[in-house]
């Protein structure tokens, strides 16, 4: 089985449509919602058993994502996943609920890179006007940096059912840091009044990279 990562195409920037990112959002959320868990917590669930500091470490996190109106119906599961936790007749560690997740976890990891990879295509397709452009390019750098955390996460299983040599995961990351700049450079850009990314696109158009784990 192939699960293709992060990728940045220029050719695929061009034919990303409204319909397409606004599909892989409601997968990604659909998805999310089915689990009840909030990929913006995950790694932070190791270290954190106390109920209402989850419900605001929750509620922080998906603050981040209001600049895009389908990301508010995540914030609706935050009193479900307290209820979950309240309700459990025999309370598990955080370890033993984050065991049970990475037995479950494929679909979740496979739609939020599918996610990321329309994400990212829509932010830069120069689709959309400036108002767009910034939000969007803010967002997925948050979403570029749960997975560099959870890349460079150590005490977690680096992969899905896929062992991932030293070198292998220093690639990845090395493709997520210059995902990274891209939309950080993207992002300033809007915010200091620049919509034109002319420049910084056509350092990636000639040179798209793409990690494939096999």
């Amino acid at each position: 089985m192939k699960s293709e990562g992060i990728i940045i195409d220029s050719e695929r920037q061009k034919k990303v449509t409204r319909e397409e990112y606004l599909a892989a959002n409601q997968k990604l959320a659909k998805i999310l919602n089915e689990k009840k868990i909030d990929y913006f917590d995950y790694l932070n669930l190791s270290s954190t058993t106390n109920l209402e500091n989850l419900k605001w470490g929750l509620i922080n996190k998906l603050s981040i994502a209001l600049h895009d109106n389908l990301s508010l119906a995540l914030l609706n599961d935050i009193n479900d996943i307290i209820k979950a936790y309240k309700t459990l007749e025999n309370p598990v560690t955080a370890k033993d609920y984050i065991s049970e997740l990475e037995k479950n976890n494929q679909k979740i990891i496979a739609a939020l890179e599918e996610f990321m990879n329309i994400r990212i295509a829509y932010a830069n397709s120069g689709r959309h006007n400036n108002v767009n452009i910034g939000p969007c390019a803010y967002i997925s750098q948050n979403y570029v940096d749960w997975l560099i955390r959870r890349y460079q996460n150590t005490t977690y299983k680096i992969d899905y059912n896929v062992d991932f040599t030293p070198n292998e995961n220093a690639n990845f990351i090395s493709i997520l840091g210059d995902i990274k700049e891209l939309l950080r450079t993207k992002y300033q850009n809007y915010r200091d009044g620049h919509g034109d990314n002319t420049i910084l696109e056509e350092k990636y158009k000639s040179t798209a990279r793409k990690l494939t784990i096999n």
